[in-house]
């Protein structure tokens, strides 16, 4: 049956451009100012996101949670209530009590006063479905608090958050409270922090509402994905863009250096990318982040795209990789950087271990990834399979009802262990629309039939440049990515002209609106790369917004 755990993460926080993930830790801390706004800052407390089956009652400590951004002096539980967490594990903090004559409450007191104008709990209910306030937010500024109705979830390990918290005055403490009976996994707070704690600024807030996004984004905002034109062979470049939250996969190849600073100086406007994830150790994919103008020890291409801040990154972990290259690069170098200015890294075992159906994060309002676990990711450190394709990081990245399948170079044998893997936790749900980025640039020795058909997707695209042999005035003259035959698997799905290709139409921007109703795509132009039919140029303007089978490329029999 289908997965039903889409979280019902409805949002408090808009405009917020470097906001921690959900489940993760750390973020570079930074000012924040909305138009007409308080100026805050981010915060948050981590306990884990596992469940907690054996934990300890938790004592007056801070062992048993990370703090972001903010000091907490002291916690305690209330007299009635039963909270667990093993210290130091990422377990979540199990809240509250099965006795019906029980109520379950914490209280966490801060270092310093501060004045909260919004409050963010990530939780999941484990006990029978309960109805009004459930768990209940409360500080000092506002003891009455705050509270919805959370319902029974299942087994499934899913996210709820308030909304509308914004207070005038300064609070100590806050609270989270639940009813006799309920018990609930808390996974982390995030809070918004006024900078100035003082009472005489609450006009500054009229425009912070109940209905503000948990995200750099507001309502009604697009998804727009931008899959960015290669130069030369082979290549693998995606960014998302959802208002300011930005998700970057992978950086192109070599001589794609140039097209991946433009890309970022156009797109990422607030200049932080919110999650990075580079799929595998292969130069086709990370060495158009390092060579070009900026050192990779200094941060590389992406800083030559105007980035100053990553909030998270994630790769495949095979740091022992054989590659001199990718050591001195990327792991010594372009990574080490980032991590150095305070972005939390996370190799991708650690995320799916243990946590093959659950390892999902809500990034920003309806946008969340959920990590699939192929079953051949390296123990992080290690060097990692002898092909590193096969150890590339697979996902899915939700946006309301559509799901974009991102495999990296991931060939045939592991698309297929993600079926036995998932076939009874399907991570799409039941009528959503799936675009598909093809595994390994469309390689024949990926994207097999029965991995297409098992994801069954209804679109589909692909990333390489044209390599130089085929730019001759003669046409092209050898078969290259994207292969016949699996875009032809694919095209079984997605038919004949829903399937493209960033050789032939340039970038390829993708946009669903907010509403999720429709699905547009068109290219940009191709500015890197030309090829011939019957003698002359093809036109780069001529096929932007051609699918791949209606164009000469595939008149030429390529």
């Amino acid at each position: 049956m289908r997965n039903h755990r889409k979280s019902l993460f409805f949002s408090l926080f808009a405009a917020v451009g470097a906001i921690a993930l959900l489940f993760s830790s750390g973020f570079a801390p930074q000012l924040l100012k909305a138009e007409n706004t308080q100026a805050y800052r981010c915060a948050d407390i981590t306990f884990g996101t596992g469940r907690n089956t054996s934990g300890t009652a938790i004592t007056n400590s801070t062992s048993y949670f990370s703090t972001t951004n903010l000091a907490i002096a002291s916690l305690s539980i209330d007299s009635v209530s039963s909270a667990t967490k093993t210290s130091g594990s990422t377990n979540a903090l199990k809240l509250g009590s099965s006795s019906t004559t029980d109520t379950g409450g914490v209280t966490f007191t801060f270092s310093t006063a501060i004045r909260l104008l919004a409050i963010n709990v990530q939780a999941d209910p484990i006990s029978s479905t309960h109805s009004g306030k459930v768990l209940t937010v409360s500080t000092e500024a506002d003891s009455t608090g705050i509270g919805r109705a959370l319902t029974y979830s299942g087994s499934a390990f899913s996210s709820y958050s308030f909304s509308g918290f914004v207070s005038t005055t300064a609070s100590n403490w806050f609270k989270l409270s639940l009813p006799k009976g309920a018990i609930f996994y808390i996974s982390k707070v995030v809070f918004r922090i006024a900078e100035d704690v003082s009472t005489s600024s609450s006009s500054a807030l009229s425009s912070l509402t109940s209905s503000e996004s948990y995200s750099s984004s507001g309502g009604g905002t697009p998804l727009n994905v931008y899959a960015i034109e290669q130069t030369g062979k082979y290549g693998d470049c995606t960014l998302f863009k959802y208002g300011n939250y930005e998700i970057l996969f992978d950086f192109g190849n070599t001589s794609s250096q140039a097209q991946l600073a433009e890309a970022l100086n156009t797109y990422v406007t607030d200049h932080v990318l919110e999650l990075v994830v580079l799929t595998h150790p292969h130069t086709d994919h990370y060495g158009g982040v390092y060579g070009y103008t900026t050192s990779a020890g200094e941060g590389g291409t992406l800083k030559d795209g105007g980035i100053t801040g990553i909030t998270r990154l994630v790769d495949n972990g095979a740091d022992g990789y054989s590659a001199a290259s990718y050591s001195s690069y990327w792991v010594n170098g372009v990574r080490s950087y980032w991590v150095g200015k305070g972005t939390s890294y996370t190799p991708i075992e650690t995320i799916v271990s243990g946590h093959m159906y659950d390892a999902s994060w809500v990034l920003a309002d309806q946008l969340s990834i959920q990590w699939l676990d192929t079953s051949s990711y390296p123990t992080p450190g290690a060097a990692g399979p002898t092909d590193a394709n096969d150890g590339s990081v697979a996902c899915d990245v939700k946006f309301g009802t559509y799901d974009f399948v991102m495999c990296g170079d991931l060939p045939i044998a592991p698309e297929e262990t993600l079926k036995t893997n998932y076939a009874s936790h399907l991570f799409i749900d039941s009528g959503d629309t799936v675009v598909f980025k093809a595994c390994h640039h469309c390689s024949s020795t990926s994207n097999s039939a029965v991995f297409l058909e098992f994801i069954h997707p209804t679109y589909g695209f692909t990333e390489s440049g044209i390599i130089d042999t085929n730019e001759a005035t003669t046409g092209p003259s050898t078969e290259q990515h994207p292969y016949k035959d699996a875009r032809q698997r694919i095209e079984t799905y997605t038919g004949v002209d829903h399937f493209w290709w960033v050789g032939t139409c340039g970038t390829l921007v993708m946009e669903i609106p907010s509403d999720c109703s429709s699905f547009s795509i068109h290219g940009l132009g191709r500015k890197y790369g030309n090829y011939y039919y019957n003698g002359a140029l093809v036109d780069p303007d001529s096929e932007k917004d051609t699918p791949l089978e209606s164009t000469k490329w595939a008149a030429s029999g390529y």
